[in-house]
């Protein structure tokens, strides 16, 4: 009795989230929850200073935007993202390059594509099941 009483008991709590999401208004992701479109004023990444690592909004997608939180790392000044093969993320991005991102705290939402990075030293430095790539410019 009590597996059945766990299993109510996380059905609710994942409900209630997407109620407070839904609420609160969310324009992009919500905790681990994916989200949609990057609502904020729009500039060029090349106009951002990066931090040395943190948490980013990457929205992928443009014709039905996925947004999701990722972790980066600014490496010899290269932003950096390195996800798993399975992330639905990542599909997206083999599919078309082009995403929009959201640094904490900076409600900006700036312009950018993915290259992978092909420097072997550099790859090194992750994980070796991880597709290591580069947030520029567009």
């Amino acid at each position: 009795m009590p597996e059945a009483n766990c299993r109510k008991s996380t059905g609710r709590a994942t409900l209630l989230l997407m109620l407070l999401c839904a609420v609160a208004g969310c324009d992009g992701p919500f905790l681990m929850l994916p989200g949609g479109h990057l609502v904020g004023p729009e500039a060029s990444l090349s106009e951002k200073a990066f931090p040395d690592a943190g948490v980013v909004e990457l929205e992928t997608r443009p014709d039905d935007p996925y947004s999701v939180h990722i972790g980066f790392t600014l490496v010899d000044g290269m932003l950096l993202v390195d996800p798993a093969e399975e992330r639905r993320w990542y599909q997206n991005l083999r599919a078309d390059p082009k995403v929009r991102v959201r640094f904490e705290g900076d409600p900006v939402v700036y312009a950018a594509r993915v290259l992978p990075v092909t420097d072997p030293a550099l790859i090194d430095r992750f994980e070796a099941d991880r597709h290591v790539l580069q947030l520029v410019p567009r």
